[in-house]
This record gives C-alpha cells, sequence and structure tokens, in this order.
C-alpha cells in the first residue's frame, strides 16, 4: 500500500539529527532549501516535498517530480572544501545503498550522479555548495535527491518513459523509509568521513568498469572509450580508441555496450 511522505513518518525511522521539513508542493526542493539558508543561516535540516513543479538536474534538465511518486528531498550540512569534493559520489553510494537495504533492489552508479536499477535511471543527484555571507567561503551545502518510487497514474512522460525506472512497488512505508535511510547514510559517511572508503565504495558500485561509452564534452566533439577505472577522486578514468588515457573529472558518457 502507498502511504505518503510526512515528517512523523520520516521521523519514525530517522536515526540521524537532521529537522525534517515535509511540504505537499514545491518548485524545487533544492531552491526552498538556499532560501531557508538565506534566511536562518541552519544547517542540518531537510526539505521534502511530495511533489516538485520545477524538479531539476544537472545542466538544468527537469526532474520529472509527480505527487507522491517519489521521494524529493534536499539535505543541508556543513562541509569543509575535502568533504565537498566527494559529495556528489558520497550521496550516490548512501542514496543506492538505501535502494538496496530498503528495496531489495541492485541499485548501480553511473558516473557521476545517477544511480540506475535494471538498467534504468531511478535516481538523480543535484548537489550544490552555499557560500558564507561573512566569508565568502563555502561552508555548507545542499544535496538534492530524487528517487522514482511508483509510475505516475498516467505514465511518465514520452520523452523519458524507456529510460526511467521505480523501486517502490510492494515495498511497505517505502517513501519514508528510504528518505530516512539515505539521510542516516549520508549523515554517517560525513561524520566519519574517509575518501578511500567513499572512492571504494563508488568504483564497487558502479555500473561503467569495462565498458564501451560516448564521452560528452560541452563544445568538443564527442569520442568513443572504454572505462577502465575510478581513480580515488572517483572520476573516471577512460581510454579512447587512439590509445589516448584520460581522467574524467565533468561531462558526461553515455553507455554503447
Amino acid at each position: 500500500m502507498k502511504k505518503a511522505v510526512t515528517k512523523k513518518g520520516i521521523c519514525q525511522y530517522l536515526t540521524s539529527p537532521f529537522d525534517v521539513e515535509v511540504f505537499a508542493t514545491l518548485k524545487s526542493s533544492n531552491l526552498t532549501a538556499k532560501d531557508e539558508i538565506k534566511e536562518s543561516k541552519k544547517s542540518n535540516f531537510v526539505v521534502v516535498a511530495r511533489e516538485q513543479t520545477g524538479g531539476r538536474g544537472r545542466f538544468e534538465r527537469k526532474f520529472f517530480s509527480p505527487k507522491d511518486c517519489g521521494a524529493y528531498f534536499s539535505a543541508v550540512a556543513d562541509v569543509d572544501e575535502e568533504k565537498l569534493e566527494y559529495i556528489t559520489p558520497l550521496c550516490a553510494v548512501a542514496t543506492a545503498n538505501a535502494i538496496c537495504d530498503i528495496c531489495g533492489k541492485n541499485a548501480q552508479i553511473k558516473w557521476v550522479n545517477d544511480v540506475l536499477v535494471d538498467g534504468k535511471k531511478c535516481v538523480g543527484i543535484l548537489c550544490e555548495a552555499v557560500a558564507s555571507e561573512v566569508s565568502s567561503n563555502i561552508d555548507r551545502v545542499v544535496m538534492g535527491i530524487g528517487i522514482n518510487l511508483f509510475e505516475p497514474k498516467d505514465g511518465f512522460e514520452q520523452s523519458v518513459k524507456d529510460r526511467i525506472g521505480i523501486v517502490g512497488e510492494g515495498v511497505f512505508d517505502v517513501g519514508n523509509r528510504i528518505i530516512a535511510k539515505t539521510l542516516d547514510n549520508i549523515y554517517e559517511l560525513l561524520s566519519n568521513f574517509d575518501k578511500q572508503r567513499i572512492a571504494d565504495e563508488y568504483r564497487r558500485l558502479s555500473m561503467l568498469i569495462g565498458k564501451i561509452v560516448t564521452v560528452c564534452k560541452v563544445e568538443k566533439e564527442d569520442r568513443t572509450a572504454k572505462v577502465c577505472d575510478i581513480d580515488e577522486k572517483c572520476r573516471l578514468v577512460v581510454e579512447y580508441q587512439d590509445g589516448q588515457i584520460e581522467t574524467l573529472d565533468s561531462g558526461e558518457v553515455r553507455i554503447k555496450c
């Protein structure tokens, strides 16, 4: 039975000290979280939306967020520069492991910020740094996560329906539980921060190592490459057809085979 996400529902499973706020509808949980930072300067809180009308991901792409069909939330935490460098891989690891634990699904990470199940995207992640108004140094991060749990009544949009997967069918109270578990995983990884551990987990969960991919860079020609490894900074190591090896810290890849 599908249960609505509520503050009480999340908090009954949550063990980490995040202050939880749940809204029926938001344009974007990330935007609301950033507005709250400006107004109150607070941290260690999470904004949850049952629906987003303007959810977005990397490159300003739309993240389809229909009412009560997913877990859409943005967590805010204090970070330093060292943690910030690993924050997107950390969130990917936290979410993939939460899906495994709560939904019993084999979740895998597609570099850099997508989580897939059975080859279909189930999770989008958008992390945004926030600078202190006093020092202009980055001291907090907004970690926006969207998890597709159920198919909407009218189905997914035509443009994405073949690429989108769901993980919540048949799982008791999945929305509340998966938000709580993901937040607990994030908090634990930040509290016991270990770069090597994050990189090892990110590599273990990667679906790309050994795959042939198309490397896409802004204003550059697409190139075919083989994924060789993920390095200690969670960057993608690829070998092009001419033998050139490159370590990617930005851009996008599409799986060919």
